[in-house]
């Protein structure tokens, strides 16, 4: 019954257009149900913001992202500009529903094989996918094979966001995103500069929700009520949409009735 929860998370809703909103909401949310989702269906989505610059897309995520533990002042998001190919997987694998943020992904200002690499490691998270990196074996113990090579399977398990200005062009990397698209004219909607100043200064308060839902994840959540609802909004998708982008808006219309039922036990109505 928080009255300054309730309206840090009323301003967030009102932050944005309300598209935007329920899926970027639904995918963080989701991320503390990812391990039952992965062990009943094997398939998680990747959150996709993008906009010009000025557009609020990285600010609005920062904020959301409370929900999921994560504190601005120490969990950054990560540049991948120019990353290497093991910041990467370990950033990738070092979590498994606390989600990983990536900035600036953008193919006009990446090399191409660092832009197709990243694409293949947001591939391997839709699945949680093993992607195996190889070296010389420096010691005849390290390797088993016959090539003298040492190989690392590193299994890519974390929940990831990309926050670019440019739309992902890889086929299969657009069919395995929630996409949101970010537009700065949306910010001078209203009163929605206002809400983002009141919703940021309730951070600590979503936070504070974030944790209810952690626990409410781990001990009163069954696979059994996740599969009834993915049954149920299976119903409330378009059929002419194809097998992937489905999933990924069934995910988060589960979500959205799994929030909505936390919040009630919370009284923030």
């Amino acid at each position: 019954g928080s009255v300054s929860a309730d309206r840090a998370l009323a301003a967030f809703m009102q932050m944005n257009n309300p598209l935007n909103i329920a899926k970027i909401l639904g995918w963080f949310v989701a991320c503390h149900l990812k391990t039952h989702f992965m062990e009943m269906y094997r398939q998680f989505p990747i959150l996709s913001a993008w906009g010009n610059a000025g557009s609020g897309k990285s600010n609005t995520i920062e904020v959301v992202a409370n929900l999921c533990g994560l504190d601005p002042t120490s969990d950054t998001p990560v540049n991948v500009a120019s990353p290497t190919a093991y910041a990467i997987l370990e950033y990738a694998a070092s979590t498994t529903t606390i989600p990983r943020v990536m900035e600036e992904y953008n193919k006009s200002k990446m090399q191409s094989k660092n832009y197709a690499m990243i694409g293949e490691v947001l591939k391997a998270a839709w699945g949680s996918e093993t992607i195996a990196r190889g070296n010389l074996a420096k010691r005849s113990n390290q390797s088993s094979g016959r090539t003298g090579a040492y190989v690392e399977a590193i299994k890519v398990t974390a929940p990831i966001c990309t926050v670019s200005e440019q739309a992902p062009e890889m086929p299969a990397l657009v069919h395995r995103s929630l996409q949101v698209m970010f537009k700065a004219s949306e910010l001078s909607v209203g009163r929605r500069e206002d809400y983002y100043y009141e919703a940021r200064e309730g951070m600590g308060e979503l936070r504070r929700i974030g944790k209810f839902l952690m626990l409410t994840a781990l001990c009163n959540t069954r696979t059994e009520w996740i599969r009834e609802e993915m049954a149920k909004a299976k119903e409330l998708v378009s059929r002419k949409l194809d097998e992937r982008p489905r999933y990924s808006r069934q995910v988060i219309w589960v979500s959205m009735k799994w929030l909505e039922q936390c919040l009630e036990k919370l009284e923030l109505r």
